[in-house]
This record gives structure tokens, sequence and C-alpha cells, in this order.
């Protein structure tokens, strides 16, 4: 053969020529795998929460995805919204039971709100109308917070719609897995709820997002607390003094989606 007898790079040069003008066609490139390429989702992500090393949900105003795959792929897992439904908050306790607030258009007796629970990961929902009376449905901010320690205690916490310089919301509890609710006392301001136990839960929140909280008796009352050194994990909640504002009230984890 010619590319035997020449000088190597040479013979290099001679077999590439020889190579584009040889009418052989080149095999066509394989096909793209549909398993591995993400969805495209066109509205933005407003929530998400890493569950285990390689499985959580993300959020936009509308849907619910999960993956279980770090975010290669993901299942559109929504509970069925009707026109003008949208999703204000997710909770899940692992990867199978969780939660929603939805809220609906707003009509002369305010806002409706729902609650969505699953147990299978999404795979069917049961809706029940959230027990918020006509004024909070009226004030509702259409943001909401939640926190389930285990699979039987719930909190919830309802932005009340305000002005720039107020922080309020009504909170809620639940001791049967989300099928009723029964309203607590006003806490001292709204934000970000995390509880770790039936009893022991944390707030952070405020105008300025300043203000750090802590109940002991599940929402009933709240202490401020100065300095969570002294009582309050790290990994809840952050904050060195209530001076100084939380910017990041909750670990966050890596982008799944």
């Amino acid at each position: 053969m010619l590319c035997a007898r020449v000088p190597q790079a040479a013979g290099l040069l001679l077999c590439l020529a020889a190579a584009a003008q040889s009418p052989q066609q080149a095999p066509p490139p394989p096909a793209l795998s549909t398993a591995t390429i993400p969805n495209t989702v066109s509205a933005p992500m407003v929530d998400m929460q890493l569950l285990t090393a390689s499985s959580g949900w993300a959020r936009t105003n509308t849907n619910l995805f999960f993956t279980s795959t770090s975010g290669r792929g993901r299942t559109d897992i929504s509970p069925h919204l009707a026109s003008g439904q949208r999703i204000d908050a997710v909770q899940f306790l692992g990867t199978d039971q969780a939660w929603v607030i939805i809220h609906g258009q707003e009509t002369g007796d305010g806002a409706p709100i729902s609650l969505a629970m699953t147990t299978d990961g999404g795979g069917s929902w049961s809706v029940a109308s959230f027990p918020a009376d006509q004024l909070i449905r009226q004030a509702y901010g259409a943001r909401a917070h939640m926190s389930f320690p285990d699979a039987m205690h719930g909190w919830v916490l309802l932005t009340i719609a305000g002005s720039s310089a107020s922080s309020r919301g009504h909170l809620f509890a639940t001791s049967d897995g989300g099928k009723t609710w029964s309203p607590l006392p006003v806490p001292p301001v709204d934000g970000r709820i995390q509880f770790v136990s039936e009893s022991t839960g944390w707030l952070a929140g405020g105008v300025h997002q300043d203000y750090l909280f802590r109940t002991g008796d599940g929402g009933q009352t709240w202490l401020e607390v100065e300095d969570t050194a002294a009582g309050g994990p790290d990994t809840v909640l952050h904050s060195k003094r209530r001076r100084n504002r939380l910017r990041h009230p909750f670990p966050c984890g890596r982008s799944l989606f």
C-alpha cells in the first residue's frame, strides 16, 4: 500500500487525502438516547430540595418535577390543577410522601386554598380544601411555608399580604398527616419554618429577614433567639446575631435541574 512506503508524516497526509476522496460514505451518527436528555421547562424553577444523593424535586408555579437520576431526567408528578390554580409550597418526607399547598383564582370570599397529598411519590394525589377562614383567604399573599418532621405532625404558615413594613402569617398544625388542621396563635413574624420534632421548631423571618424564633410547644409560643450557637443547629438555620440578616435560612442543595 502507498501508506506503507512513505515516511510516517507524509503517509498520514496521503492517507487522509485518500480517505477524503473515497466514495465510501461515513456511517450515520448514533441516535441520541432520549432517556439521558433532560426535559426542557419554559417556566422558571422557583423552589427545589435534594432528598437523597440522586433524588429530589423542583417546581415552577404550576408544575412539580421529580428526579431519581441526579437531574439527568425528570418526571412531572404535579397534582391536577384547575385553570388559574398555582402551587405555593411543597414538602416531601422521604421520596414517597409529600404535601402541596395550592391556591386558586380570587373570588369575593378570597383565594381558595387547597392541600394535595401523596403517599406514592406523586403517582396519585388526594386534594382537600384547606381550613383557612374567609378573612385569611382574602388577605392571603399566595405564599406558604411547610414543615413535616414525621408522617403525622406538620405545620403550615400562610403569608398575609401587606406593605413592605409588615411581616405577618397564620400558622396551622396537623397531627394526623394533614387530614385535619388546627389554627395556632399568630406567630411573631412571617417566614420560613422548620420543625425537628412534634414540639420543637424554628421560625426565621421578619421584614428584613433578621429575626429568629424557637418554639418548644409545637408553635403555641415563640421565644426570640439572639445567638443560635447556644441552642440552634446551624444545619437548620444560619444566624450569628439577630442584627445580622438571615441570607440563607435553610441549607441550599446543589442544583438538580
